[in-house]
C-alpha cells in the first residue's frame, strides 16, 4: 500500500549540462557577477529566454507553450517527456506516480531553464495532490467530506526561495500581502512566475505549507570565500537560517563528482598539494577541502535540513523538494545529508534532462542520476 498514495537564450560558455550545472552552482554561491551568460537561475544577471527550451513545434514564444498545455489535463505527463528508470529501461508516468506514492520525500532535480521539465514537475505535484488542483480552465475535484481537503497532504519545498524569507512566503501564501510585495521582498528568481509560482498555486489551493529551503546566498558565499568556520562569526539570528554547524563533510563519492564537475582532479579554487608521498603502507594525507566545495556542502545540508524539519513538523505529509539536479543526482548531496537528518525515510529521486527530440537514453550521462530520469524535448 502506498504511503499517502494520492488517488537563455544564452548558452553556458562551458557548454552542455556540466557547464550549466557549474554556472548554476557558482551563481548560487554569489561567485558570478551580473551580466554573466548563464543557463542557470536568474535574478540581477542575464536571465533566461522564456522560449529557450520551448519545443520547436510550439513556436518561439514561451507563451505558445503555456497556451499549448492549458488545454491538457494538468495531472498527466506533458507531451515531449519520456520516462526511464535509473538503468535506462523505458517506464511510464503511472509507474513514476506509484513510486512517488510510496515515498516520504520526493526530490525533483531540474535543469533550471528546461521549460518542458518544469511542466512535467508541475504535473507531478498536481497528480500527487490527488488531481484536486488543476490548471487554467480545470475545476478542482470536490472532497467526499466537505470538512476535509480534496488534496493528499504534502509540503512543497523549494531551493528557489531562501530561508530568511520564510515569513514573506507564509504571508503571501496566506493572502496577507500582494504578489508585487512578495516579488520585492522574497527575492524570487526572474523565472518565478512561469516556473515556480505554479507550485505555490497548488499549495494555496490545497493548504500545503511552502518551505523556503535554500540557505541565504550571502552566507553560502561567505563559506565559498573563507571556509565553513567563517560562519561562526554570525549572529544567532543568522545561524538560525542555516543547518546545525559544523555540517558533515562531503563523502568521497560526492567529492569526486564535484571535482569532475569543476573540470579536473582539484576542486574549483583549490590549490594542488605538495610534499613527499606517504610512506609505503601509510594512508595518503587528505587534501584540504576546497572552500567552494565546503559552500556547496553547506548548501546541500541546508536544504536537507529544511526538508527534514518539514517532515518532522508535518508527520502525515509527503515532502516534495525542487532543486538543481546536481544537488540530488546520483543520490549524493541532499540525499546523503537526509540520511543523517531523517534516517530511514523513503526517498525518491527524479531528475530531468533536456535533450533533442528522440535522443536515446545515454547510460554514461543519464544512467543512475535518479530513480527515475525524464528526458525532455528542447
Amino acid at each position: 500500500m502506498g504511503w499517502l498514495r494520492a488517488g537563455s537564450g544564452a548558452r553556458s560558455p562551458w557548454g552542455g549540462f556540466r557547464g550549466q550545472a557549474r554556472l548554476s552552482v557558482l551563481w548560487g554561491m554569489g561567485l558570478l557577477t551580473a551580466g554573466c551568460a548563464s543557463a542557470g537561475p536568474a535574478g540581477g544577471h542575464a536571465g533566461v529566454d522564456p522560449a529557450a527550451r520551448a519545443p520547436a513545434a510550439l513556436g518561439a514564444a514561451g507563451a505558445s507553450l503555456a497556451d499549448h498545455v492549458q488545454d491538457q489535463d494538468p495531472t498527466l505527463l506533458p507531451s515531449g517527456v519520456r520516462v526511464f528508470t535509473a538503468d535506462g529501461t523505458p517506464s511510464s508516468w503511472d509507474a513514476l506516480l506509484a513510486a512517488a506514492g510510496d515515498a516520504r520525500v520526493v526530490l525533483l532535480g531540474e535543469i533550471h531553464d528546461d521549460i518542458v521539465g518544469h511542466r512535467a514537475r508541475h504535473a507531478l505535484v498536481r497528480a500527487l495532490a490527488g488531481g484536486a488542483v488543476a490548471g487554467p480552465g480545470w475545476a478542482a475535484a470536490a472532497p467526499a467530506d466537505p470538512e476535509e481537503s480534496a488534496c493528499a497532504s504534502h509540503v512543497v519545498s523549494l531551493e528557489m526561495l531562501e530561508t530568511d524569507v520564510q515569513l514573506v512566503v507564509d504571508e503571501y501564501q496566506a493572502g496577507l500581502i500582494t504578489a508585487d510585495h512578495f516579488r520585492r521582498a522574497a527575492r524570487p528568481w526572474d523565472n518565478h512566475d512561469r516556473d515556480y509560482e505554479p507550485y505555490l498555486a497548488v499549495a494555496r489551493a490545497c493548504g500545503f505549507p511552502v518551505v523556503a529551503a535554500n540557505p541565504p546566498r550571502r552566507y553560502v558565499n561567505r563559506v565559498a570565500r573563507l571556509g565553513e568556520t567563517a560562519l561562526d562569526a554570525l549572529a544567532p539570528e543568522a545561524l538560525a537560517t542555516l543547518p546545525p554547524l559544523p555540517v558533515a563533510p562531503p563523502t568521497e563519492r560526492y567529492r569526486a563528482q564535484w571535482n569532475a564537475l569543476m573540470g579536473g582532479g582539484a576542486g574549483h579554487g583549490s590549490a594542488p598539494t605538495h610534499g613527499a608521498p606517504a610512506p609505503h603502507g601509510a594512508a595518503a594525507p587528505t587534501p584540504p577541502l576546497d572552500p567552494v566545495l565546503q559552500a556547496q556542502n553547506v548548501w546541500d545540508a541546508g536544504m536537507a535540513w529544511a526538508v527534514a524539519r518539514a517532515a518532522e513538523a508535518h508527520p502525515q505529509a509527503r515532502i516534495v523538494h525542487v532543486a538543481g539536479s546536481f544537488h540530488v543526482q546520483d543520490r549524493t548531496g541532499i540525499p546523503e545529508h537526509l540520511e543523517r537528518y531523517l534516517p530511514g525515510a523513503a526517498v525518491l529521486v527524479v531528475v530531468a534532462f533536456p535533450e533533442a527530440p528522440g535522443a536515446p537514453f545515454d547510460l554514461g550521462r543519464h544512467g543512475g542520476k535518479g530513480d527515475f530520469v525524464l528526458l525532455t524535448e528542447r
